[in-house]
């Protein structure tokens, strides 16, 4: 479970992440939590975009994904979110305060 000050640090990290994906008109698949579970487990912090379409599906889709991930939600920021999952066993992992 994430304190706020470890959402705090977190987020700052993501506004400069690279590590974007963006989910288009379909659901949330096997395809896409493949790809999102490997992101994590990569980068541990990542941003997903929403098309501006889904929008209202956006909070059902989130939960999706967290359940599905086993990830937990850093932020939401207009159409985008920013998730983290814990990799313990990446060299260069992200050390929360």
């Amino acid at each position: 479970m994430l304190t706020n000050k470890n959402k705090k640090q977190l987020k700052a990290l993501a506004n400069t992440s690279t590590h974007k994906y963006q989910i288009g008109k379909g659901a949330v698949d096997a395809s896409v939590v493949a790809l999102l579970n490997n992101a994590l487990k990569a980068h541990e912090l990542i941003k997903v975009y929403f098309n501006r379409s889904i929008t209202s599906e956006m909070a059902k889709l989130t939960d999706e994904i967290m359940i599905a991930t086993q990830c937990e939600l850093v932020a939401t920021i207009g159409h985008s979110i920013v998730l983290y999952k814990a990799n313990l066993n990446k060299k260069d992992r992200i050390i929360l305060n």
